[in-house]
């Protein structure tokens, strides 16, 4: 099927919501593949679903993020919308995540999980420091693409890149000026405590929220990932509601550390003014440090929070985990701090998809090497160390998309139902 320049393979679907469906797609004298969201104008013309829409477009039009889906162009037909953005090959991290327990009988270790959540937390950094919130960060809303075909196939998650999709319900705020957002809307899984009662009570949240409701959806997400199941799950919503309303989550005893306790509890805190920034998670020891120098936990230090194989730690009544664990953060980060001030004359300015992941993945390679990132002149930078040289093995990986046959490479894209959507969205409570 022809739209302008752009071929859609209506046999290779990639995903669909509620509202849409997302097709492989071709663009006339280029070998990229494309993903072409195509909505039906019936219900996206009318106000409430138009409003998002093009509310989704305006954000992504102006923002420019290697681990932000990049929109490629839009188009307007008799029945239809399409909207054309990169093509991603590794489908969802929900779904990686699910193939990889299959794979290898484990979630992603902790090594992966940094390497990841890098990637998540500095995109989530340059939307909150642009003022803008996403409302609907799960891990069906985060995009991955592998580097070559053996990556793919072998789910060698260090060698791909991940991106964040679904701006429906972002929007700007500005909480410096009493600006914030007051919709109940999200996914209930991965929404802060005070929306999802507003959900469940159905009204509105009047004293409204701000960007730490994002951070909230991180913690959840990074859980996920961590123990290869939902945080807060049920068969439906009300046992979701009750779930959040007892506040208990578990992370397993056998290989838990102190880094990622700290990392997570930072994130999942019922008070929004104690949980830790964007900026922070940046800054923070789970991101940072080598994972081969995380620290196990002293069990006498969490006597009381033991079941079994697991600790157990409740959101509403977790003042103690926070001092033991996040104090030492705390001060390992004003040091961390004070040697990115020392030595900040190196800058990489993020300008393509391909600097910055030959800097992720070959950091990967220099552990110690710490980078962290600063919002400087309104413009997103990166501060290290030391640049790493360039490698010519690692730019030819990523000329892979660009390199084989074009026809060849549409057969080998995967039938997928729920590669890119998962569970539809709750509707907002305006």
């Amino acid at each position: 099927m022809k739209i302008g320049e752009f071929t859609l393979y209506l046999k290779k679907i990639l995903g669909k919501g509620a509202f849409a469906e997302v097709f492989l797609a071709t663009k006339e004298g280029s070998k990229e593949l494309y993903a072409a969201k195509r909505l039906d104008r019936e219900k996206s013309d009318k106000p409430k679903n138009m409003k998002r829409l093009n509310n989704e477009i305006t954000i992504l039009k102006e923002i420019n993020h290697p681990n932000i889906i990049r929109i490629i162009d839009i188009k307007k037909a008799k029945t239809h919308y399409y909207i054309i953005t990169e093509f991603c090959n590794g489908g969802s991290l929900s779904n990686c995540l699910k193939k990889y327990i299959m794979l290898y009988q484990k979630p992603f270790p902790d090594e992966i999980v940094q390497y990841l959540m890098r990637q998540i937390v500095d995109a989530i950094y340059y939307l909150h420091a642009k003022k803008i919130i996403h409302r609907d960060l799960k891990l069906d809303n985060i995009l991955v693409n592998f580097l070559s075909d053996e990556d793919l196939n072998s789910l060698n998650m260090m060698r791909a890149v991940v991106k964040i999709i679904d701006f429906g319900f972002a929007r700007r705020i500005d909480p410096s000026n009493g600006n914030k957002a007051h919709s109940v809307l999200g996914t209930p899984n991965y929404m802060e405590p005070k929306i999802l009662q507003n959900m469940e009570t159905k009204t509105k949240n009047i004293e409204g929220y701000d960007e730490k409701a994002d951070i909230w959806s991180l913690g959840v997400l990074c859980h996920e990932m961590l123990v290869g199941h939902m945080t807060f799950d049920g068969k439906n919503n009300e046992e979701i509601y009750q779930k959040v309303r007892e506040g208990t989550y578990s992370l397993p005893l056998d290989s838990l550390k102190k880094e990622e306790v700290s990392f997570i509890n930072g994130m999942l805190q019922s008070d929004p003014n104690r949980r830790l920034s964007a900026e922070e998670l940046l800054n923070h020891n789970f991101l940072v440090k080598d994972v081969k120098q995380f620290e196990p936990i002293d069990h006498n230090q969490i006597q009381g929070k033991i079941s079994g194989d697991q600790m157990n730690i409740n959101y509403k009544n977790n003042r103690t985990i926070w001092s033991i664990f996040n104090q030492e953060n705390s001060s390992q980060n004003n040091t961390n701090n004070n040697n990115n001030i020392n030595n900040n004359e190196n800058i990489i300015n993020q300008q393509s998809n391909q600097q910055f992941i030959q800097k992720q993945y070959l950091q990967q390679n220099q552990p110690n090497k710490q980078i962290t990132q600063q919002h400087h002149n309104h413009q997103h930078q990166f501060v290290s160390s030391s640049v790493p040289p360039t490698s010519a093995h690692f730019q030819n990986q990523l000329l892979f998309q660009g390199s084989n046959q074009i026809d060849h490479r549409i057969n080998q894209v995967p039938f997928s139902s729920q590669i890119i959507y998962g569970n539809s969205p709750q509707l907002p409570i305006e």
